[in-house]
């Protein structure tokens, strides 16, 4: 394992063991109040250096794998591929960059803003939005999806998965009755998101509206 700049480490692809806060058992958030208030001058100074640090070459889960395998915390002991306690972490906000949105702490969903930065940033196309739905006329549509390729979610209620509510992750594997995915704003069994690679069941959790590949711009 070789280090790198700001807290990161060259690693394969492991389970988040991260236990700063209490297991929740489940994969995606709901609505836990976090990161209500601003960062500080020097988080936000570091957090430029870690997304400028980030990989323009590579893979969609090359990029991904280095934010979630960032080491670096505040100085509260958080993450900075994850949501804060209190302050709202400044990596997340900036990921709405690539966004038509605007959000000022990390509390908005931010899977869709993480995966439009890292298209972004490898020189893809994006939805330009915030919403998960975007994704499910992105790109090209695949039956058999291969690592790298797009999970869409949508939301389980009709009148939710309308608005374009659901979930946006990278493809990795398939185990049995479960999908492995990688991606931000997930849980992994932890009271706080953060980018790592998550499992859902293919079948009474979240319905799969398809599978899309990237496309470069």
């Amino acid at each position: 394992m070789t280090p790198l700049a700001f807290g990161v480490e060259q690693a394969d692809p492991v389970f988040s063991g991260d236990i700063d806060y209490s297991d929740t058992g489940d994969s995606l958030p709901h609505d836990i109040p976090f990161g209500t208030n601003p960062a500080l001058d020097e988080e936000e100074k570091l957090a430029r250096q870690i997304l400028d640090a980030a990989p323009t070459t590579g893979s969609l889960q090359d990029i991904e794998y280095y934010f979630m395998n960032l080491t670096v915390r505040n100085k509260d002991g958080e993450l900075y591929n994850s949501q804060w306690k209190n302050r709202w972490n400044p990596v997340i906000v900036q990921f709405f960059r690539s966004t038509a949105s605007t959000a000022h702490n990390d509390l908005v969903p931010w899977c869709a803003a993480f995966q439009n930065w890292c298209l972004d940033r490898l020189g893809f196309k994006g939805t330009n939005s915030a919403s998960s739905g975007s994704f499910r006329t992105y790109g090209l549509q695949v039956t058999d999806p291969k690592p790298g390729d797009f999970v869409v979610f949508r939301d389980k209620d009709p009148d939710a998965a309308r608005q374009g509510h659901g979930h946006i992750a990278l493809f990795l594997y398939r185990d049995g009755d479960r999908v492995f995915v990688l991606g931000g704003n997930q849980h992994a069994g932890k009271h706080f998101t953060s980018v790592n690679v998550s499992h859902f069941p293919l079948v009474g959790y979240m319905p799969i509206d398809g599978y899309r590949r990237p496309v470069k711009k």
